[in-house]
């Protein structure tokens, strides 16, 4: 039997309805806080907020692969909007200054003055 079955989600199949970037919110599975939302709809119509760990302990190998296109199309906007900041930044006159004024990605990057 299907995992979202058992724990009351609704009926076979699921589809992949959409995804949020969003805090607070928790998987109805297994009750974790998510920051990475995944949203599926069963076949009687319920929209449910699950985690992709949780989509991935399915054997529902339809719903694996549309997750996975969902990752990796949010990767490349989220890559395409990063690139898109480094070049308005680089064109800027005083690029240097804003490059200074970011953030670094972690500690040790910081310590030694590599910026992100």
């Amino acid at each position: 039997m299907h995992l979202f079955v058992q724990k009351g989600m609704g009926c076979e199949p699921f589809k992949f309805d959409h995804f949020e970037f969003k805090t607070g919110v928790v998987c109805e599975i297994c009750g974790h806080s998510l920051k990475n939302v995944y949203y599926v709809k069963s076949a009687d119509g319920r929209l449910f907020s699950v985690g992709a760990d949780c989509i991935r302990k399915t054997v529902d190998f339809s719903l694996k692969r549309e997750l996975e296109v969902a990752i990796v199309t949010e990767k490349k906007a989220y890559e395409t909007k990063r690139i898109q900041r480094a070049i308005d930044i680089l064109g800027a006159n005083d690029s240097r200054e804003e490059l200074k004024k970011q953030l670094a990605p972690d500690p040790w990057r910081a310590q030694i003055g590599v910026n992100g």
